[in-house]
């Protein structure tokens, strides 16, 4: 958090309702080094607080998982240590581990609940679908249905 909100300072940015993934206090140093917070901390705690803390680490995966070849270049051109999964198919699925286990704490069986988004128009289930076509299976040569199909397999472990 204090990462964040020094960077927000440093950068001058107003917060408003939203802001792009590019956003000035996004920097890839502030991005890295509160992933590499969010790793540490879950090392040293379990139970209530690691769920809760997985729960504050989707802020700082979304962002990542979105430039992840741009931030991955920066660590490494940086000499940085690189803080999560080694692949983006390994971050996504903590990511949608956590996603998943937010989903359930707040909606539970609840029939009217309004699970978490991340895009407008885009909740639950289908964001992680979504997203993991975006960031995971992006070439355009696949078929529809070879991306469907790939993804109820992949997401069938991830969000059962």
């Amino acid at each position: 958090m204090d990462t964040m909100h020094g960077s927000i300072s440093d950068t001058n940015f107003w917060m408003g309702e939203g802001f792009p993934l590019d956003a000035a206090f996004l920097t890839p140093i502030a991005l890295l080094t509160s992933a590499t917070a969010f790793v540490d901390g879950r090392a040293t705690v379990t139970g209530l607080e690691l769920e809760r803390l997985n729960r504050a680490s989707l802020a700082v995966y979304y962002p990542i998982l979105m430039r992840w070849a741009e931030l991955r270049s920066f660590a490494q051109a940086e000499s940085m240590h690189w803080p999560l999964e080694p692949t983006i198919e390994g971050a996504f699925d903590a990511f949608a581990s956590a996603f998943n286990a937010t989903t359930a704490a707040y909606c539970g069986d609840s029939a009217h609940c309004v699970a978490p988004a991340f895009r407008e128009g885009a909740t639950g289930s289908s964001l992680l679908l979504q997203l993991q076509q975006q960031l995971i299976y992006p070439h355009p040569l696949v078929s529809c249905c070879e991306i469907v199909l790939i993804c109820q397999d992949r997401l069938g472990t991830v969000m059962g």
